[in-house]
């Protein structure tokens, strides 16, 4: 809930539904200019959580928009497996040569991927015989 005030009345309340607390102090840090100084919720794993949501529905495009946001957060342990994921979204997107870029980044980061990296490929293959 948000209050402002008009006209020097009362303060009256705007509900925002739908919003978590990483949502919400994205709006009031954009739309008010007012800067949480902490959070009782861990943005990378929101963004994440969502990004793993919008990919299991195929919606590849708000999945790698969530991605792209877990990846951009300061305190992110699985920043590789996002960009994994992401580099997977790219290349359902046909962004082919985006997803090379990440999928290379991963392995840089952490060569274990490498494998799984290549089951996706050869499953992609596979779905195209």
């Amino acid at each position: 809930m948000l209050y402002s005030r008009s006209d020097n009345g009362l303060l009256s309340p705007s509900i925002k539904s739908n919003m978590d607390e990483v949502d919400f102090h994205d709006y009031i840090s954009s739309n008010c200019g007012i800067v949480p100084i902490f959070s009782t919720q861990d943005r990378f794993k929101k963004f994440f959580s969502d990004g793993l949501s919008a990919y299991q529905s195929q919606d590849f495009v708000r999945a790698a928009a969530s991605f792209d946001k877990a990846i951009n957060e300061k305190n992110n342990a699985n920043r590789t497996e996002a960009l994994f994921y992401l580099g997977v979204c790219l290349h359902y997107l046909k962004m082919y040569a985006k997803a090379l870029e990440i999928f290379k980044q991963v392995i840089s980061i952490n060569p274990s991927y490498q494998n799984q990296i290549l089951d996706f490929f050869y499953r992609q293959m596979n779905r195209g015989l």
